[in-house]
Parts: structure tokens; sequence; C-alpha cells
């Protein structure tokens, strides 16, 4: 069985989210202890490329959309920040 931490960080031009992907590696190297993936883009990797992290780098689309308050997601209105990480336990077996 595996056990990691999957991070998805990408920097806007109005938010440094790199900042908090590095506190979130810190934070679960000092209390999990277990592997930790970052997905980001290139611009956002040259600012943590100083973690020992794997990375998986990809290219942002240009053409994503997301729900504003206005539309629905599968009936329920998406009132979320615009902007998240994600952080995903993973456990495969």
């Amino acid at each position: 069985m595996t056990v990691g931490v999957l991070l998805y960080c990408f920097d806007t031009p109005d938010t440094a989210y790199h900042k908090l992907a590095t506190k979130c590696v810190e934070l679960v190297k000092k209390n999990l202890r277990v592997p930790i993936t970052v997905v980001t883009d290139n611009t956002t990797h040259k600012k943590l490329n100083t973690l020992d992290v794997s990375f998986k780098i990809v290219e942002q689309s240009k053409n994503n959309f997301r729900f504003t308050e206005e539309k629905m997601c599968l009936g329920i209105t998406w009132n979320e920040p615009k902007h998240l990480i994600i952080v995903i336990m993973t456990q495969l077996c």
C-alpha cells in the first residue's frame, strides 16, 4: 500500500499560492511523514523548486472556466473561493 499527499499549486497575478504550498509541505513532512507530489506550472515551479518533493509540471489551459454564483454545478450553487489549493490524501492498493 502506498500513501501520499498530492498538492495542486498555481500562482495567479493576484495571489502567491506557492507560499501556502510551501507551508503545507512543511506541515505534511512534520506531521504525516508521507511522500508529497506537487502539480504546478513552470512559472510557479520556479518558486517551489527548492522543496524536497516530487513535481508534476503541467501546462495550464488558457480556456478554463469556473462556475460563478449565478451558475449551478450539479444543482448546487457554487459559492467557493475562486482559487484553491486542493490537498488530497491518496491511498493506493
